[in-house]
Parts: C-alpha cells; structure tokens; sequence
C-alpha cells in the first residue's frame, strides 16, 4: 500500500491463467474480494505478470470536502 498526491493505492499478485472479474454476488462462492474492490475503489486494473502471474491494482482518491 502506497500513498501519491492522496491517493491511496494498493496492489496483490496471484498465480493462475485466469484473468479475474468482477462476479455476480448471486454466483459462486469465489472472488469476493473483487467485489469489494469494485465498490470501493475509484479504479482498479488487472494486470498481466510472467505467466503465471498477475497483478490486481486498487486506487482510492481522497475524499472530497
């Protein structure tokens, strides 16, 4: 976790092929800290290491006053 000019920012790697996505809350009993990322974070990337490896990366703006 990091912070630059307020934002906060945050990253976490994996192994596996698959390319995460957001789920359906009614699917499944998998990926929900994806689902938490996508209701917090301002924005959120994937991104593609040496397979088999990835990268999901969060960012947080500050808060408006």
């Amino acid at each position: 976790m990091w912070a630059a000019d307020g934002v906060v920012a945050t990253s976490t790697q994996s192994r596996g092929d698959r390319i995460p996505v957001v789920p359906d809350p009614a699917e499944g009993e998998s990926g929900r800290g994806l689902l938490l990322i996508g209701a917090l974070a301002d924005r959120w990337e994937v991104n593609a290491g040496l397979p088999p490896c990835k990268t999901v990366r969060a960012e947080l703006d500050p808060p408006s006053l």
